[in-house]
């Protein structure tokens, strides 16, 4: 093998170790860009994103079947659904699954049968479920019914009058009666109220004409030593049939609004 092969040999070795270097090296690079890239979206995925939707709402407690219930948690979840439309995935039928775990176990089994549809036919209508549960929940004379127990309330001889208004303006607007006259719903809650809370507003040189007005003036008139919840004791006293009041001891306005619908039917309606 003479000088010039020799030479020869030496530079294509050199020429493909300068090849195989330039390879491992480009190799290296990627991986190392790799990395970097790695480590700049693990940063960025624990810093808050502008361009993510955020929830406005909070999560809507799970319905649990009731009436009561019922009332405040259909709004409650119409309102979810249609503030924070985007947080919860935007199409119907993530919105139908968000409602469908917003049920109480015990509501899913009434439900189920629909749910079996909706899987078969890949349609998810919110709307399907809420006629549904409104065909079982709402009483279709609610409003009537409302009505009647507006117009026979009367407030207790020794209630607080602030207890007794949460109960007039529960059925106010549950008969929809809110939208009435001031002069219609002044002269109501004027006949209802007790004969001490009618002689004290006798004392008064003028009447307010607007129905804020007319409860602000009853609420400085009570003198907040009734039983029932007032701003200066806040107990409630059930009369028993007998007369003579059961202390059920001191509750703030969540105690007071759970016990409307309890007591409206038998305490707080005009004795046939």
């Amino acid at each position: 093998m003479d000088q010039a092969q020799v030479q020869q040999l030496i530079q294509q070795a050199l020429s493909d170790q300068e090849q195989r270097f330039s390879i491992t090296l480009a190799e290296l690079r990627a991986e190392l860009s790799s990395i970097k890239t790695d480590i700049i979206n693990g940063f960025l995925s624990r810093q808050p994103h502008e361009s993510t939707p955020k929830a406005k709402l909070p999560d809507v407690e799970k319905f649990d079947g009731t009436l009561a219930m019922w009332e405040v948690w259909y709004p409650e979840v119409q309102a979810k659904l249609r503030i924070d439309n985007n947080v919860l995935g935007g199409s119907e039928e993530a919105k139908f699954w968000y409602t469908y775990g917003r049920l109480d176990k015990k509501v899913r089994s009434l439900v189920a049968p629909q749910l079996s549809v909706a899987e078969r036919s890949k349609s998810y209508r919110c709307q399907d479920l809420f006629e549904q549960l409104a065909r079982l929940c709402e009483n279709p004379n609610a409003k009537r019914d409302a009505e009647d127990k507006l117009g026979s309330l009367r407030q207790f001889p020794d209630q607080s009058f602030n207890f007794f208004l949460g109960i007039f303006e529960r059925h106010l607007y549950k008969a929809e009666a809110q939208n009435w006259s001031d002069d219609a719903k002044v002269a109501l809650l004027r006949r209802q109220l007790n004969d001490k809370m009618k002689r004290r507003l006798r004392t008064q040189i003028t009447i307010p004409s607007t129905y804020t007005e007319f409860v602000k003036i009853l609420q400085q008139l009570d003198d907040g030593d009734s039983h029932g919840y007032s701003s200066s004791q806040q107990t409630y006293h059930k009369p028993t049939k007998a007369g003579d009041p059961m202390d059920i001891g001191r509750i703030g306005i969540n105690s007071i609004l759970a016990r409307h619908e309890e007591l409206e039917d038998s305490e707080y309606s005009e004795s046939e």
